[in-house]
């Protein structure tokens, strides 16, 4: 649980075995931290002398290699919490004595050396497995994506530096899912608690809409992190064959707004109940005579004017 220990006598452990990356959750803390524990007498208050030197060394050593600001460096009481069945978190507590005071005073000695070296990820795309038969509008289609961390560093999940999909070029992607991708252009797809070590592949999970539009569909997608940036060569294509319904479906074209009002009866008096725009496609349900089509709109269905709309 803990990533070093120091003794009184000033002696450094190695303590979690899988290293830095692999980090314990601490209740109320902003990112999980890297832990060192330093083991006190009873009732002690304060780092012991001989001790503070090699404790400043590990801590300039590890602020560095991590790039964590000095900002972020402190001292609490931690209560580990397990429960059956739950995962092992811990609790931070306010620690008395002359602890806070002392950990200042080693920050403000450090800072002349304090030069973090910036984690720079890299990752690269070793397979995509892509549906083998055509698939059908409306299903939800899973696609495996294997990759490979090709940086110097272990990843690790839930930070900056998580890759997400992100469509190289539009402003929506066919494939969104609503409520599943981060928006219509970006999609996570790492899993909780990913680690993977420099040189590892792991294969994860993307969820895709199938279009209301039929053939092979594909679209190019990139890795990029929460922050905007993107990763070099990762560029990467997802294709799916889709199979045209028996259903009639039409396509909204340019009209003089920009938009369609959708009415609830085939009439210009109607009652609007909502709007579509050029390149949208839906289900026929019904056409009159009089210039009428009458679409399926999801959870509404309405009449537009059918010379706005092309059979596709």
């Amino acid at each position: 649980m803990f990533h070093y220990f120091v003794g009184r006598d000033g002696t450094v452990y190695q303590g979690n075995l899988k290293g830095e990356d692999n980090r314990l959750d601490i209740k109320d803390t902003v990112d999980k931290p890297i832990v060192i524990a330093y083991f006190s007498a009873r009732d002690e208050l304060d780092f012991s002398g001989t001790a503070r030197s090699n404790l400043s060394e590990l801590i300039l050593e590890v602020a560095n290699r991590n790039n964590i600001g000095l900002q972020n460096i402190y001292v609490k009481d931690i209560e580990f919490v397990a429960k059956a069945g739950e995962s092992i978190f811990g609790r931070p507590a306010f620690v008395g004595g002359r602890w806070e005071n002392t950990l200042k005073n080693i920050v403000k000695d450090i800072e002349p050396r304090y030069n973090p070296k910036p984690k720079i990820f890299t990752f690269a795309v070793e397979k995509v497995e892509l549906p083998a038969n055509q698939v059908n509008y409306g299903d939800n289609v899973v696609v495996n994506v294997t990759i490979k961390n090709t940086s110097e560093f272990i990843y690790y999940q839930d930070g900056d530096h998580d890759p997400i999909i992100s469509l190289v070029s539009g402003d929506a992607s066919k494939f969104f899912i609503n409520n599943v991708w981060l928006s219509p252009t970006q999609a996570e797809f790492v899993k909780d608690s990913t680690v993977l070590k420099s040189g590892e592949t792991g294969v994860f999970p993307v969820r895709l809409n199938v279009p209301l539009y039929f053939g092979e569909q594909s679209e190019q997608f990139q890795f990029s992190d929460i922050t905007g940036k993107i990763f070099p060569g990762t560029k990467f294509t997802l294709k799916l064959n889709v199979k045209h319904p028996e259903k009639e479906v039409v396509e909204i074209i340019p009209t003089e707004t920009g938009q369609l009002n959708v009415r609830e009866a085939a009439t210009s008096y109607s009652r609007v109940i909502g709007r579509v725009t050029p390149g949208q496609r839906f289900f026929v349900l019904e056409r009159n005579n009089s210039g009428w089509v009458k679409l399926d709109n999801g959870e509404k269905s309405g009449w537009v004017v059918a010379k706005y709309t092309k059979v596709v």
